[in-house]
């Protein structure tokens, strides 16, 4: 949906909500009430809390913790509900935002000082203390999964970039040209992008992102942790340059607290249907005595690369060199995909060199343990048949590894695609049935055009 569309719709359904105000008392709360035990679940589900929706829910309305959970996931539940109750009183206040202000808000968010493992300037693991309620005076840079440090502002810095914020803000915050939504989002993104505290940073951005909102006159929106990559995926592209993918994100969140929200002023339910809860429960509870799938990681890829791919492609190489001698060239290209994107590595070469090349890819295993490979393919193409000089005769086959969360696949237009759980050894007999129908592909290209060919001279 288009920037300016987007918008629209906001706006109409900001109207249709305002026609209901002033809501009964009790619609009001069950709507409040609702919002804010997403806010608290799912915000704090972000930075990687394990305490769940109905954990969340059970602690706030009765102070109860469920066993084994950390007490720091509880602490940060309860910060986050007190900045809640900070950030209504400060609109109602109509307080303007100041830097002091943000301080104080991130000392009611954190509660209180607390000790994370972290690695120091030079690489050595090391101990860091984070402070409440102040910037940060060591850099907080940190490493992506891709392994990739990605920068934040350093504490030099970080002081004049959060002046420099707040001076955009109160220079755009009345400005017509830019709509409340568009102001909200792009302050998330410049206030993220600096990280000025130890800490908290993510949270603090959404909690500052919906004060904006709610002074305009919305709900807040409330970011999914089911949506956690699309969210990351907007911020980084904002980070690029396109801030719009990340607008229309908060814009299109923002559409549906408006519909929740209309939903409880016409007096219908904005609260989950039990029926349903009770229904997932007795679906884990049937499923208990399945075991745990394995899960894609570099040690468990590297396994199925001994396993399955190099077997695989050893028998597929010795199949095929058969034919080597029918053509006057054969093309091959194998090559590695990250899954952050970008080729990681690529081999190609003619003739009797697929087993060389699958040499050179076993020798370049430093990728096991350092990044996850999104896909292999390998690409063998026939050219100019010896037998069939005048057809011009050529047979192009590709052939395609690709690893998901659970499971992984090998493709070819020779062969219907066939997953395989991580954990399960590739069987001969499988890998010898896939490397036969690859070869009777050749085959029937072959033949077909043989036939062809003897027809015409």
């Amino acid at each position: 949906m288009e920037t300016a569309t987007v918008f629209t719709k906001v706006d109409t359904l900001k109207a249709e909500i305002d026609s209901f105000r002033p809501l009964k008392p009790e619609q009001e709360r069950q709507i409040l009430k609702k919002f804010r035990l997403d806010w608290n679940y799912h915000s704090n589900a972000l930075e990687g809390n394990t305490v769940t929706l109905g954990e969340t829910q059970i602690f706030l309305e009765y102070g109860l913790t469920a066993k084994g959970k950390p007490f720091k996931d509880y602490l940060d539940i309860r910060g986050h509900d007190e900045a809640i109750t900070f950030l209504t009183e400060f609109i109602n206040r109509k307080q303007p935002l100041t830097e002091a202000a943000i301080r104080e808000l991130h000392k009611i968010l954190l509660c209180e000082p607390y000790v994370i493992d972290a690695i120091s300037p030079s690489g050595v693991p090391t101990k860091k203390t984070i402070q409440i309620g102040q910037y940060k005076t060591t850099p907080n840079h940190v490493l992506t999964p891709t392994g990739a440090i990605h920068n934040y502002a350093t504490p030099e810095e970080t002081p004049a970039m959060m002046g420099d914020l707040m001076k955009w803000y109160f220079e755009n915050k009345s400005s017509p040209a830019l709509h409340p939504v568009e102001l909200a989002a792009r302050f998330h993104h410049r206030f993220v992008a600096i990280h000025p505290f130890d800490d908290g940073n993510g949270r603090m951005s959404r909690l500052l992102m919906n004060l904006m909102l709610l002074e305009a006159g919305f709900p807040p929106v409330v970011i999914k942790n089911e949506r956690k990559d699309e969210y990351l995926f907007a911020l980084r592209t904002a980070d690029q340059g396109n801030i719009t993918q990340f607008v229309d994100f908060v814009a299109e969140e923002l559409i549906r607290s408006e519909e929740l929200y209309l939903r409880g002023a016409k007096g219908e339910p904005v609260e989950e249907l039990d029926d349903v809860d009770k229904e997932i429960r007795l679906l884990k509870q049937e499923l208990q005595h399945i075991g745990e799938p394995v899960k894609l990681s570099p040690s468990v890829q590297a396994e199925i690369f001994d396993q399955a791919i190099i077997p695989f492609l050893n028998r597929l190489a010795d199949k095929l060199s058969k034919f080597d001698d029918l053509f006057a060239e054969t093309l091959i290209t194998l090559d590695g995909t990250r899954t952050a994107g970008g080729a990681f590595w690529q081999l190609t070469g003619g003739g009797q060199v697929v087993k060389g090349m699958l040499e050179a890819v076993e020798r370049t295993r430093k990728w096991k343990t350092e990044t996850l490979i999104h896909q292999i393919s390998l690409d063998i193409r026939w050219n100019a048949f010896k037998k069939l000089p005048l057809s011009n005769f050529s047979h192009n086959t590709q052939i395609t590894f690709a690893f998901e969360q659970l499971r992984y696949s090998i493709k070819s237009h020779n062969f219907s695609v066939e997953y395989f759980v991580y954990g399960q050894i590739l069987a001969p007999e499988v890998i010898a049935k896939l490397v036969n129908q690859v070869c009777e592909g050749l085959l029937k290209s072959i033949r077909k055009e043989a036939d062809a060919y003897q027809a015409k001279h």
